[in-house]
């Protein structure tokens, strides 16, 4: 196939290119070394000195001057690593909201902003750089070629952040996805005429991997079983992201494709995390790009093989001390060897980033992660969430703070508008306190009060 060839070959000219690909490839390729060597002892060696530079830059920020003076920084490698890391403060995501300026570091180069929609209800922004952004490119070029992807393959994604989508708009954004080899397809909108749709454009493209969010493709594949719809694209392999692959979800996609599911985790925030190899028995840290501890409620310190909260420090961005970083998510982390061998630490359990998908009156289908994309960069909005009460009405609810402009509603209402339909009732409420954590540990940023059994 034309395509294919043409794909390689623009993959191959990225690698050899000295500019992000090329610098993103050099690193994929010694991310991939290390993982290949399946040894723990390199890995903790490598965060360990990744750490000691990155403590050195950071020693400049104006709020961690201070602490890193206290608990000072290594001279070599020989300290231990979590219990060094218990002498800095948890970072939670309200802190970063109120000293967001502040938290730039002097001398960072290659600066930008990125801003996560929260899909944990709580929005945030977040300074990163261009050493950030092509560790980060590298380590999902490596999370996918675990996961049965190789440049220039064939690859779809049911995807539809905004932020991710706009990159491929227009006529640029088309001659892009053609030398990447790679379709596209909206997974903020399925309606059962549109997800049709989807199944042929999919027979036509014939993807050796699909990428999607995890509800999505679990959506997807209830509606082929339903529809008595046997795809047969050619997959290798399908890759889950974004939210909690459930046993029932990947249970269902694997009978309806006939491939094996592939589970990642990864966030705005700090990029990929994690990823589950072709032994599908927990999912690999990526040790080369953060250090994620378990801290159980109540406690300060990281505690293995006991569920707690994820606190992530991120070894890659040096426009902002990213230490311990309360991201939202529960989980179980665990010294458990892989059966591949592989020495990296294991992510058993991760709970969290659940939503309800909305249901038009016309049929279709809204993920809930639509909705935290619309607060992306809107600032003092602290926690969201959004309630559909029937067919035309809908609530927000907002708890916002002293930075917080009431202009943004407009862009709310624009927004929730343009997916929902134009006569929607669409109330905004601000609110003192946002809707108490469930058992599992978790906010639902999106409720949907329809009941569904009825149509």
């Amino acid at each position: 196939m034309f395509r294919d060839l043409v794909s390689k070959l623009t993959y191959s000219l990225l690698e050899l290119f000295p500019g992000h690909y090329g610098r993103a490839f050099s690193l994929f390729r010694e991310k991939k070394r290390l993982y290949e060597l399946k040894s723990r002892q390199e890995l903790i060696k490598y965060q360990k000195k990744s750490l000691i530079s990155l403590l050195k830059l950071h020693s400049k920020n104006v709020i961690y001057s201070g602490i890193i003076k206290k608990t000072g920084i290594p001279s070599d490698e020989n300290f231990d690593l979590y219990s060094y890391l218990s002498g800095f403060p948890i970072l939670t995501k309200e802190f970063v909201q109120t000293n967001f300026e502040a938290l730039k570091t002097t001398g960072a180069t290659g600066v930008f902003i990125n801003s996560s929609g929260g899909s944990t209800g709580t929005p945030v922004n977040f300074w990163q750089d261009r050493v950030y952004s092509e560790n980060s490119l590298a380590t999902t070029y490596l999370s996918d070629s675990i996961q049965l992807w190789r440049p220039g393959c064939r690859e779809a994604r049911l995807w539809g952040a905004p932020k991710d989508i706009r990159q491929i708009e227009g006529l640029r954004g088309r001659f892009f996805l053609y030398l990447k080899n790679q379709l596209w397809l909206d997974s903020f909108n399925m309606g059962p005429g549109r997800m049709q749709y989807y199944h042929d454009l999919l027979e036509k493209f014939r993807p050796e991997v699909l990428i999607s969010y995890a509800s999505s493709i679990f959506l997807f594949a209830q509606y082929l079983k339903e529809a008595r719809i046997k795809p047969d694209y050619g997959l290798r392999s399908i890759i889950s992201s974004a939210e909690t692959l459930y046993p029932n979800m990947r249970g269902l996609i694997e009978e309806v494709f006939g491939v094996k599911v592939f589970n990642r985790y990864g966030s705005r925030e700090v990029g990929n995390m994690a990823s589950e190899c072709e032994m599908h028995d927990g999912m690999h840290l990526h040790m080369y790009d953060h250090i994620i501890e378990t801290i159980p409620a109540g406690k300060e310190a990281n505690e293995f093989g006991k569920e707690g909260e994820l606190a992530v420090t991120c070894l890659t961005n040096y426009s902002m001390p990213v230490i311990r970083y309360k991201i939202g998510d529960t989980g179980l982390i665990t010294g458990r060897e892989c059966r591949c061998k592989s020495g990296a630490l294991m992510l058993e359990k991760l709970y969290g980033r659940t939503s309800d998908s909305i249901f038009t009156k016309d049929k279709n289908i809204i993920h809930g992660e639509y909705f935290t994309h619309i607060f992306y960069g809107m600032k003092g909005i602290r926690e969201f969430q959004f309630v559909q009460r029937d067919y035309e009405n809908y609530e927000i609810r907002l708890l916002v703070s002293k930075d917080y402009d009431r202009q943004c509603e407009s862009v709310i209402r624009e927004e929730c508008a343009r997916v929902l339909g134009g006569n929607i009732n669409l109330e905004i409420k601000y609110a003192d306190a946002i809707e108490p954590l469930s058992a599992s540990g978790k906010r639902r940023f999106t409720i949907s009060m329809l009941d569904k059994t009825k149509g």
